[in-house]
């Protein structure tokens, strides 16, 4: 057997143990294709499977026992600074908050199996305020899955290559280098496609020359500039998505709903998000942790324009809990599609 296969033997639970407390951790080392290996190795009675996974478990636990720490103690800027190491910094934090948001703690069952997730789902845990027991509880249940779903794949791979003793002999002198091999095949896909994804934005990026070019050609529905950034949609994505034949929803600041209001004559529902308090709302800007005191203070003081306008929408939906103020806009909009069918 190879060096490297002898050394897997006798240093296999360790070695997975640091593999995946490095891989929690951020360091980008792909564990599937090693555990896969471990599993494989259980069809001939060489690593146990209940070892496997407490090394996993423990390392898992360890690390993301870290992440979720520093998520509650410094906010986003944590998973701002994961996301410029990690190759899926394109919907990392976007896809891990919308997951959290829709399914609280049980989407962490899922995040180990995604992409992207399985680091920054511990932070953005902690940034949410989870408790640290109900958080552990579901991310040590969620490894667990994880680890032992991969493990019995190998493990069924490995009762296929036991009953062929040819293909044993090869896969003994020859698969940790093949596992090597997968590893850095991984690695070079997710930097290829980090490095296409860089290079469209940078492509899709439109010059402050073009921007106002755009606007005075009259593309844009609307448009505004909120904290010296200018926000807005154009024509031709609103157009995009009323032809998809789902309800078009713009998330969109008091400026721009205004435009919108000009535009449409105030066809439409408008639905106004409040914070539970303004208290609630500059507790979650210090948390978020990207706001120096000047900027509290100016978007303090924009809220409090704003709110003063909720008199003016159609609905009001307080943002206390984010699950049950999805659904009562989802309800609000289920309404007013009926409210529509019954005028036709």
């Amino acid at each position: 057997m190879h060096f490297t296969g002898q050394l897997f033997l006798h240093y296999g639970y360790p070695i997975m143990f640091a593999w995946v407390l490095l891989e929690q951790l951020g360091i980008p080392l792909p564990s599937t294709p090693i555990l896969l290996t471990a599993g494989t190795l259980t069809a001939t009675h060489q690593m146990k499977i209940g070892w496997i996974v407490l090394a996993v478990i423990t390392a898992s636990a360890i690390s993301d026992s870290i992440w979720f720490r520093l998520g509650s103690r410094y906010g986003s800027s944590v998973t701002h600074w994961i996301c410029k190491f990690s190759f899926e910094a394109a919907t990392c934090v976007r896809r891990t908050e919308d997951m959290l948001m829709k399914n609280g703690p049980t989407g962490l069952l899922l995040a180990k199996f995604i992409p992207g997730l399985n680091t920054m789902a511990a932070p953005l845990a902690g940034q949410s305020k989870m408790r640290y027991r109900t958080f552990l509880l579901y991310d040590i249940a969620g490894t667990f899955m994880w680890v032992t779903s991969i493990v019995i794949v190998g493990r069924f791979f490995g009762d296929a290559i036991r009953r062929n003793n040819g293909l044993l002999h090869w896969m003994g002198r020859s698969a940790f280098v093949l596992v090597l091999l997968v590893i850095a095949g991984i690695l070079i896909y997710k930097f290829l496609r980090q490095r296409a994804f860089l290079q469209t934005i940078r492509t899709l990026r439109i010059e402050p020359g073009e921007l106002k070019a755009m606007i005075d050609r009259g593309e844009f529905f609307e448009w505004s500039t909120v904290y010296g950034e200018l926000k807005g949609r154009t024509f031709e994505a609103l157009n995009r998505s009323i032809a998809s034949g789902k309800d078009t929803v713009i998330k969109i600041d008091v400026q721009g709903a205004e435009k919108v209001r000009e535009r449409t004559g105030g066809d439409g529902v408008y639905i106004f998000l409040l914070p539970p308090s303004l208290e609630a709302l500059e507790q979650r800007l210090i948390e978020r942790g990207t706001e120096d005191p000047g900027s509290l203070r100016e978007r303090h003081d924009l809220a409090v324009a704003e709110i003063a306008l909720k008199d003016t929408y159609d609905h009001q939906v307080v943002n206390d809990d984010a699950k049950r103020a999805a659904r009562e806009i989802e309800s609000i909009i289920a309404a007013a599609r009926l409210g529509q069918g019954d005028r036709s």
